[in-house]
């Protein structure tokens, strides 16, 4: 039974029951909020958004988004690699509709996906955007008891770190200054 759990992609668990595996602080993966999509489906002027990442001193990731037809769904795409629709769903909640991406691993709908996945206790980079429980990504004090983690998250001695979230400009020439070199292959 123990490897027939597995072969359907379980996580792997130690003698009593808790995830024993490679953990990453999900707070430091970068993860695309819903806010990019609304803004781009509320553009009246129906542009792509160029939505790019950054660490101090350069641009780390980087993809355009834009509306699909419809109006259901965005369409993501990079200089590099083929487009990626992204399904979105809109619930009445809280008083109002909610916008929400649907995971292309479960179909659910979430608030945040990523464009990295955990495989082999490696960190890859995907256009396929999932969430974090199907991009198999745990925050470091989930389930287990490793260096400067504990069971309760409160007690854990590792300082919190704010999640990598993205900016999202209408016109990349709108940041050329900031990063030039970066940029070089959109003026191509």
């Amino acid at each position: 039974m123990h490897g027939e759990e597995r072969a359907r992609g379980a996580q792997p668990r130690d003698r009593s029951g808790r995830f024993n595996g490679f953990r990453v602080n999900l707070n430091q993966v970068p993860r695309l909020p819903i806010l990019p999509a609304r803004w781009t489906l509320d553009d009246p002027r129906g542009r792509t958004y160029f939505v790019f990442w950054t660490d101090p001193i350069k641009l780390a990731r980087a993809l355009f988004m834009a509306s699909s037809d419809d109006g259901n769904a965005v369409v993501l795409s990079t200089p590099y690699i083929l487009r990626r629709r992204i399904a979105l769903e809109r619930r009445y909640q809280w008083g109002g509709r909610v916008l929400f991406y649907v995971c292309a691993g479960c179909n659910r709908p979430r608030r945040y996906l990523y464009p990295w996945e955990m495989i082999d206790g490696r960190l890859v980079h995907d256009l396929s955007l999932r969430c974090a429980q199907c991009a198999r990504l745990r925050y470091p004090c989930q389930g287990g008891r490793g260096p400067g983690t504990t069971v309760e998250p409160w007690a854990s001695s590792r300082p919190s770190v704010e999640p990598w979230e993205p900016r999202a400009v209408s016109d990349p020439r709108m940041i050329a200054s900031e990063f030039p070199s970066s940029l070089s292959i959109l003026s191509e």
